[in-house]
């Protein structure tokens, strides 16, 4: 274990700057998240006990990860614990970049702050030990509203739920998608933003050829998913993403796990064909489509987003994703555009709660959508055989 060989806390400017052995200096941007949009009179003005955090760094030749905990009253809380730093291994060549997480420090910060007492530490090994160690200073910190993360038609407000998570040792997976596209969404349109950038990463993946870009087949999903700017729910996402891919051509077929409008195989009513449902949602499925390379979309009962990897500490889950959490569309400014195309976010996730924070507060995690390529008919062969055998072997 390795700690941050020194600290200058940003007290005016509301940025952590972190020295650390690697050769590119680090900063963390820390805000209060209040679910607030002028133009939106549906979204709520309170604050909420929600923090974010974005990491500005340049990936080194190794991982390390970045611990941040807050003092308060009762002692001192765990506000990030082993977020990622990934090497240059996983993101190649990759141009300083912005990695980042909503994380809930509790009902103690439901008010707007403006600064914390923090103690921080980059090690190059996830630690165990209790919130507290580490560098002590102070952060300031911005009070960004925000507009909540639209894109499913629920009128379920942001809870303050933590993500609970224990660590059984440190055993260290990371599988992550450095080439996701991120497109520029419009408001409320998360479910055909996540499955323009999965179709794009999926077609470029197998030698696909697409004729579009991704902003085009975001807004020609768009209508094929009932979502006029209002969201869409996990049957009219499949519904969509069936259509184009049929009239299109493509070589994909369609399947999911769990399911809240949908809870069976999805039917297309307008013969776009089948998303055969896998069963429940589980830590083990969503694994095991990343391991074959399968595109994955999450869904809560407020967004959608595509998943662009997995990380694994010990017991304690993180699905990285990217997604637009402006959703301004058109009116998107220069630094907006540059936020997004730089965005990776990582969400910790509960597998025995289906808990995830994907900006909303923590949710029940209710859908997976996946995208897959057709077997080759070889293939098909072989798992015809495979099974073929199975049920000989069973009958005996």
């Amino acid at each position: 274990m390795k700690p941050n060989l020194h600290f200058t806390f940003g007290v005016a400017t509301g940025l952590l700057f972190l020295g650390t052995a690697l050769a590119e200096a680090q900063t963390v941007d820390f805000n209060q998240i209040h679910y607030y949009d002028n133009f939106d009179p549906l979204e709520t003005t309170s604050p909420s006990s929600t923090f974010e955090f974005n990491v500005n760094y340049s990936p080194g030749a190794s991982t390390e990860f970045l611990n941040i905990s807050i003092e308060t009253s009762s002692g001192p809380i765990w506000a990030v614990r082993n977020m990622p730093l990934l090497g240059s291994s996983y993101w190649g060549s990759s141009s300083p970049l912005t990695v980042g997480s909503y994380w809930n420090l509790g009902s103690a910060f439901s008010s707007p702050v403006s600064s914390l007492v923090a103690r921080t530490s980059i090690t190059s090994a996830p630690i165990v030990t209790d919130a507290g160690a580490g560098v002590v200073g102070g952060v300031a910190v911005n009070a960004r509203s925000k507009f909540k993360n639209g894109g499913v038609p629920s009128t379920d407000q942001p809870n303050n739920l933590n993500v609970n998570t224990n660590f059984a040792g440190v055993n260290f997976t990371a599988n992550v998608r450095n080439n996701m596209p991120n497109v520029t969404q419009q408001k409320n349109y998360c479910g055909p933003g996540a499955a323009a950038n999965s179709l794009v990463w999926l077609a470029a993946e197998n030698g696909v050829m697409l004729k579009d870009s991704a902003s085009t087949i975001m807004t020609t999903l768009a209508p094929y998913m009932g979502n006029n700017n209002d969201g869409n729910w996990d049957n009219d996402q499949m519904e969509g993403k069936l259509r184009y891919i049929k009239e299109q051509k493509l070589p994909f077929y369609v399947h999911y796990a769990g399911g809240e409008k949908a809870m069976g195989d999805y039917v297309s009513p307008n013969g776009y064909g089948t998303a055969k449902r896998d069963g429940p949602i589980t830590w083990d499925w969503i694994k095991g489509e990343y391991d074959r390379g399968q595109d994955l979309m999450f869904m809560t009962k407020t967004h959608w987003v595509v998943g662009a990897g997995l990380v694994t500490i010990g017991d304690q889950k993180f699905i990285a994703y990217r997604d637009d959490p402006f959703q301004k569309g058109a009116a998107t400014t220069a630094q907006q555009q540059g936020i997004i195309d730089k965005r990776w976010q990582y969400a910790p996730y509960d597998p025995t709660t289906r808990t995830i924070n994907i900006g909303n507060g923590a949710e029940t995690l209710l859908a997976v959508v996946a995208t897959s390529p057709v077997p080759e008919p070889a293939t098909l062969v072989a798992l015809g055989i495979g099974c073929l055998a199975l049920r000989r072997r069973r009958k005996q």
